[in-house]
Protein backbone atom coordinates (compact mmCIF):
# COMPACT_ATOMS: atom_id res chain seq x y z
CA UNK A 1 0.00 0.00 0.00
CA UNK A 2 1.35 3.43 -0.96
CA UNK A 3 2.31 5.94 1.69
CA UNK A 4 4.88 6.38 4.46
CA UNK A 5 6.72 3.35 5.72
CA UNK A 6 5.95 4.48 9.24
CA UNK A 7 3.68 7.10 10.82
CA UNK A 8 4.96 9.35 13.58
CA UNK A 9 2.71 9.93 16.58
CA UNK A 10 3.37 13.05 18.62
CA UNK A 11 1.38 15.05 21.16
CA UNK A 12 -0.90 16.19 18.33
CA UNK A 13 -2.36 12.67 18.11
CA UNK A 14 -4.58 11.08 20.71
CA UNK A 15 -3.03 7.94 22.15
CA UNK A 16 -3.58 6.03 25.36
CA UNK A 17 -0.78 6.29 27.96
CA UNK A 18 -0.46 2.51 27.95
CA UNK A 19 0.82 0.92 24.76
CA UNK A 20 0.18 -2.64 25.84
CA UNK A 21 -0.93 -5.20 23.29
CA UNK A 22 -4.54 -4.68 22.27
CA UNK A 23 -4.71 -1.02 23.37
CA UNK A 24 -6.79 1.23 21.15
CA UNK A 25 -5.31 4.13 19.20
CA UNK A 26 -7.53 7.01 18.09
CA UNK A 27 -5.42 8.98 15.59
CA UNK A 28 -5.77 12.75 15.43
CA UNK A 29 -7.82 14.42 12.70
CA UNK A 30 -4.99 14.95 10.21
CA UNK A 31 -3.72 11.39 10.40
CA UNK A 32 -7.25 9.95 10.32
CA UNK A 33 -8.01 11.87 7.12
CA UNK A 34 -4.81 10.62 5.54
CA UNK A 35 -5.51 6.99 6.42
CA UNK A 36 -9.17 7.01 5.40
CA UNK A 37 -9.19 9.32 2.36
CA UNK A 38 -5.70 9.10 0.90
CA UNK A 39 -4.95 5.47 1.70
CA UNK A 40 -8.63 4.35 1.74
CA UNK A 41 -7.99 2.02 4.66
CA UNK A 42 -10.40 -0.81 5.41
CA UNK A 43 -11.02 -2.87 8.52
CA UNK A 44 -8.16 -5.28 8.99
CA UNK A 45 -5.57 -3.05 7.28
CA UNK A 46 -2.48 -2.49 9.37
CA UNK A 47 0.13 0.26 9.49
CA UNK A 48 3.40 0.92 11.30
CA UNK A 49 3.55 3.69 13.90
CA UNK A 50 6.19 5.09 16.21
CA UNK A 51 6.68 7.66 18.92
CA UNK A 52 9.92 9.37 17.83
CA UNK A 53 10.83 10.68 21.27
CA UNK A 54 10.78 7.22 22.84
CA UNK A 55 11.52 5.18 19.72
CA UNK A 56 8.71 2.73 20.47
CA UNK A 57 7.38 1.07 17.32
CA UNK A 58 4.09 -0.79 16.93
CA UNK A 59 1.59 -2.02 14.39
CA UNK A 60 -1.92 -0.64 14.31
CA UNK A 61 -4.78 -2.66 12.81
CA UNK A 62 -7.92 -0.80 11.75
CA UNK A 63 -10.87 -1.96 13.86
CA UNK A 64 -13.51 0.74 13.31
CA UNK A 65 -14.48 4.15 11.93
CA UNK A 66 -16.27 7.30 13.23
CA UNK A 67 -13.86 7.86 14.84
CA UNK A 68 -11.10 5.84 13.27
CA UNK A 69 -9.74 3.33 15.76
CA UNK A 70 -6.84 0.92 15.59
CA UNK A 71 -5.80 -1.94 17.82
CA UNK A 72 -2.09 -1.56 18.48
CA UNK A 73 0.60 -4.19 19.03
CA UNK A 74 4.05 -3.06 20.26
CA UNK A 75 7.00 -4.41 18.31
CA UNK A 76 10.25 -5.23 20.07
CA UNK A 77 12.26 -5.96 16.94
CA UNK A 78 12.00 -3.75 13.90
CA UNK A 79 14.11 -3.00 10.83
CA UNK A 80 13.23 0.70 11.09
CA UNK A 81 16.18 3.02 11.54
CA UNK A 82 16.99 4.16 15.03
CA UNK A 83 20.28 5.06 16.64
CA UNK A 84 20.82 3.42 20.01
CA UNK A 85 21.67 5.78 22.83
CA UNK A 86 25.07 4.20 23.39
CA UNK A 87 26.14 4.57 19.76
CA UNK A 88 28.27 7.28 18.23
CA UNK A 89 26.53 10.01 16.25
CA UNK A 90 27.18 11.09 12.68
CA UNK A 91 26.33 14.74 12.20
CA UNK A 92 26.79 17.62 9.79
CA UNK A 93 27.52 21.29 10.31
CA UNK A 94 26.50 23.31 7.25
CA UNK A 95 26.88 26.99 6.46
CA UNK A 96 23.61 28.26 4.94
CA UNK A 97 23.89 29.19 1.28
CA UNK A 98 21.86 31.29 -1.13
CA UNK A 99 18.94 29.79 -3.02
CA UNK A 100 16.39 27.13 -2.16
CA UNK A 101 18.82 24.71 -0.56
CA UNK A 102 16.94 24.27 2.72
CA UNK A 103 14.36 21.67 1.72
CA UNK A 104 16.83 19.55 -0.23
CA UNK A 105 19.44 19.58 2.53
CA UNK A 106 16.94 18.64 5.23
CA UNK A 107 15.28 15.98 3.09
CA UNK A 108 18.48 14.22 2.07
CA UNK A 109 20.05 14.44 5.54
CA UNK A 110 16.96 12.96 7.17
CA UNK A 111 16.53 10.11 4.68
CA UNK A 112 20.25 9.19 4.71
CA UNK A 113 20.24 8.85 8.51
CA UNK A 114 22.19 11.91 9.64
CA UNK A 115 21.77 12.22 13.42
CA UNK A 116 22.20 15.96 13.86
CA UNK A 117 22.23 18.98 11.56
CA UNK A 118 23.93 22.14 12.82
CA UNK A 119 23.76 25.46 10.97
CA UNK A 120 27.17 27.13 10.94
CA UNK A 121 27.78 30.84 11.39
CA UNK A 122 31.04 31.40 9.49
CA UNK A 123 33.33 34.37 8.85
CA UNK A 124 32.72 34.42 5.10
CA UNK A 125 29.14 33.18 5.02
CA UNK A 126 26.94 35.15 2.63
CA UNK A 127 23.75 33.98 4.34
CA UNK A 128 23.65 34.83 8.05
CA UNK A 129 20.72 33.63 10.14
CA UNK A 130 19.85 35.45 13.34
CA UNK A 131 18.36 33.41 16.21
CA UNK A 132 14.99 35.00 15.41
CA UNK A 133 15.19 33.99 11.75
CA UNK A 134 16.10 30.43 12.73
CA UNK A 135 13.02 30.25 14.96
CA UNK A 136 10.84 31.51 12.11
CA UNK A 137 12.16 28.74 9.86
CA UNK A 138 12.14 26.03 12.52
CA UNK A 139 8.50 24.99 12.07
CA UNK A 140 8.96 24.42 8.36
CA UNK A 141 12.22 22.55 8.93
CA UNK A 142 10.66 20.24 11.53
CA UNK A 143 7.75 19.52 9.16
CA UNK A 144 10.20 18.45 6.45
CA UNK A 145 12.10 16.24 8.89
CA UNK A 146 8.89 14.54 10.00
CA UNK A 147 7.64 13.92 6.44
CA UNK A 148 10.94 12.49 5.22
CA UNK A 149 11.43 10.40 8.38
CA UNK A 150 8.06 8.75 7.82
CA UNK A 151 8.84 8.01 4.18
CA UNK A 152 12.22 6.53 5.09
CA UNK A 153 10.87 4.48 8.00
CA UNK A 154 13.05 6.35 10.44
CA UNK A 155 11.89 6.17 14.05
CA UNK A 156 14.20 8.73 15.65
CA UNK A 157 14.21 12.50 15.24
CA UNK A 158 17.15 14.18 13.51
CA UNK A 159 18.32 16.89 15.90
CA UNK A 160 18.26 20.42 14.52
CA UNK A 161 20.58 23.01 16.07
CA UNK A 162 20.47 26.80 15.63
CA UNK A 163 23.43 28.63 14.07
CA UNK A 164 26.68 28.41 16.00
CA UNK A 165 30.29 29.17 15.21
CA UNK A 166 32.97 26.61 14.53
CA UNK A 167 34.57 27.61 17.83
CA UNK A 168 31.39 26.95 19.81
CA UNK A 169 30.90 23.63 18.04
CA UNK A 170 34.38 22.47 19.03
CA UNK A 171 33.83 23.24 22.71
CA UNK A 172 32.41 19.74 23.19
CA UNK A 173 35.42 17.40 23.66
CA UNK A 174 33.33 14.42 22.53
CA UNK A 175 33.11 15.85 18.99
CA UNK A 176 35.58 15.13 16.22
CA UNK A 177 35.45 16.59 12.73
CA UNK A 178 35.69 15.67 9.07
CA UNK A 179 37.17 18.64 7.23
CA UNK A 180 36.94 18.64 3.44
CA UNK A 181 39.68 20.74 1.92
CA UNK A 182 40.26 21.24 -1.81
CA UNK A 183 44.02 21.37 -1.28
CA UNK A 184 44.19 18.12 0.70
CA UNK A 185 45.64 14.98 -0.87
CA UNK A 186 44.50 12.29 1.53
CA UNK A 187 43.28 9.86 -1.14
CA UNK A 188 44.80 6.48 -1.68
CA UNK A 189 44.58 2.85 -0.71
CA UNK A 190 41.63 0.58 -1.45
CA UNK A 191 38.96 2.99 -0.25
CA UNK A 192 38.46 6.75 0.27
CA UNK A 193 40.12 8.21 3.35
CA UNK A 194 36.82 9.07 5.03
CA UNK A 195 35.52 5.51 4.95
CA UNK A 196 38.23 4.37 7.34
CA UNK A 197 37.44 7.28 9.66
CA UNK A 198 33.73 6.50 9.67
CA UNK A 199 34.30 2.81 10.33
CA UNK A 200 36.57 3.59 13.29
CA UNK A 201 34.08 6.05 14.77
CA UNK A 202 31.27 3.53 14.37
CA UNK A 203 33.13 1.20 16.76
CA UNK A 204 33.00 3.78 19.53
CA UNK A 205 30.32 3.86 22.18
CA UNK A 206 29.00 6.63 24.36
CA UNK A 207 28.62 10.30 23.50
CA UNK A 208 31.14 10.45 20.66
CA UNK A 209 30.01 12.48 17.64
CA UNK A 210 31.65 12.80 14.22
CA UNK A 211 30.71 16.09 12.55
CA UNK A 212 31.28 16.71 8.85
CA UNK A 213 32.00 20.38 8.17
CA UNK A 214 30.64 22.12 5.06
CA UNK A 215 31.84 25.70 4.78
CA UNK A 216 30.32 28.73 3.07
CA UNK A 217 30.43 29.59 -0.63
CA UNK A 218 33.23 32.05 0.12
CA UNK A 219 35.39 29.37 1.72
CA UNK A 220 36.86 29.11 5.21
CA UNK A 221 38.67 32.12 6.62
CA UNK A 222 42.30 31.96 7.70
CA UNK A 223 41.14 32.39 11.28
CA UNK A 224 38.89 29.31 11.04
CA UNK A 225 41.59 27.25 9.32
CA UNK A 226 44.12 28.23 11.96
CA UNK A 227 41.72 27.19 14.69
CA UNK A 228 41.10 23.77 13.14
CA UNK A 229 44.85 23.20 13.02
CA UNK A 230 44.96 23.53 16.81
CA UNK A 231 42.72 20.49 17.27
CA UNK A 232 44.50 17.23 18.17
CA UNK A 233 44.87 14.58 15.43
CA UNK A 234 42.19 12.36 16.97
CA UNK A 235 39.61 15.17 16.64
CA UNK A 236 40.32 16.41 13.11
CA UNK A 237 40.42 14.32 9.93
CA UNK A 238 41.32 16.25 6.78
CA UNK A 239 40.77 15.15 3.19
CA UNK A 240 39.08 16.13 -0.04
CA UNK A 241 36.05 15.13 -2.06
CA UNK A 242 38.17 14.59 -5.14
CA UNK A 243 40.05 16.62 -7.73
CA UNK A 244 37.06 18.65 -8.95
CA UNK A 245 35.76 21.82 -7.34
CA UNK A 246 32.18 21.16 -6.20
CA UNK A 247 29.48 23.76 -5.76
CA UNK A 248 28.17 24.22 -2.24
CA UNK A 249 25.00 22.30 -3.11
CA UNK A 250 26.94 19.39 -4.63
CA UNK A 251 29.33 19.25 -1.66
CA UNK A 252 26.43 19.14 0.81
CA UNK A 253 24.69 16.27 -0.98
CA UNK A 254 27.95 14.35 -1.47
CA UNK A 255 28.86 14.53 2.20
CA UNK A 256 25.33 13.63 3.31
CA UNK A 257 25.51 10.49 1.21
CA UNK A 258 28.96 9.34 2.25
CA UNK A 259 28.51 10.10 5.94
CA UNK A 260 24.91 8.97 6.37
CA UNK A 261 25.00 5.78 4.33
CA UNK A 262 28.52 4.70 5.34
CA UNK A 263 27.90 5.63 8.97
CA UNK A 264 24.72 3.59 9.09
CA UNK A 265 26.38 0.61 7.43
CA UNK A 266 29.37 0.46 9.74
CA UNK A 267 27.34 1.24 12.85
CA UNK A 268 24.97 -1.65 12.10
CA UNK A 269 27.90 -3.90 11.20
CA UNK A 270 29.74 -3.36 14.47
CA UNK A 271 26.51 -3.52 16.49
CA UNK A 272 25.81 -6.94 14.96
CA UNK A 273 29.31 -8.12 15.77
CA UNK A 274 28.87 -7.12 19.44
CA UNK A 275 25.50 -8.83 19.57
Amino acid sequence: MAGPRIFWLTSAERILPSLGEGSTLFPGEELSVHLTRSLRCQKGDSFSFCQPDSGQVFRGEVTGFSPLSLSIFPLENTSSFRVQRNQSRFSMAVAPIKGDFLSQTLSQATMCGIDRLVWLATDRGVVRWTPEEFLRKKGRMEAIIREKSQLAGRTDRMALDPPMTLFDLADDPDRSFLFFDEVASSWGGDRPWWEGVVSEVAKKEGKHELVALIGPEGGWSERERAFLETLPPDRLFVGSLGPLILSAEAAILSVISLLGISGGYYRNLFSSEKG
